[in-house]
């Protein structure tokens, strides 16, 4: 009787087993890191949708000072709506002509505020500040 081992297969197959296991595990980690990628890329997008958002309507609120020079004042806060969304505008009187505006939006989770102070001579606005807060 003739017994032939075959311990060059069985250790091939092992390293196979190896080799796939650890081929596994690189997949499960790019796969990993790709979702937190794609998550990353997500709340910047919208991060800088709000803040567009935001600016957009501190523009279209000193428009509308513009055309009228008492326009929010002692309104509390005021809800603008644009073709991309909503945002919240506070307009503060800091007395000598100065004001401040207060534009706040969200897109999704991302919530950005802009506030613009600024000067007002008759329909002369002159801008002193526009920070994002």
């Amino acid at each position: 009787m003739i017994h032939i081992s075959n311990k060059k297969g069985a250790s091939v197959l092992i390293a196979i087993l190896i080799m796939s296991g650890a081929l596994v595990l690189i997949a499960l980690a790019s796969i990993s890191q790709s979702i937190g990628e794609l998550d990353l890329s997500y709340s910047s997008s919208k991060g800088n949708e709000a803040l567009w958002l935001a600016e957009g309507c501190s523009q279209e609120t000193l428009r509308r000072i513009r055309m009228n020079q008492s326009y929010g004042i002692g309104a509390g806060v005021i809800t603008l709506t644009t073709s991309s969304g909503s945002c919240t505008i506070q307009i503060t009187d800091l007395g000598s002509g100065n004001r401040r505006i207060l534009s706040m939006a969200t897109a999704a989770t991302a919530t950005k505020q802009i506030q613009v102070e600024f000067s007002l001579n008759g329909s002369v606005i002159t801008i002193t500040s526009w920070m994002e807060i």
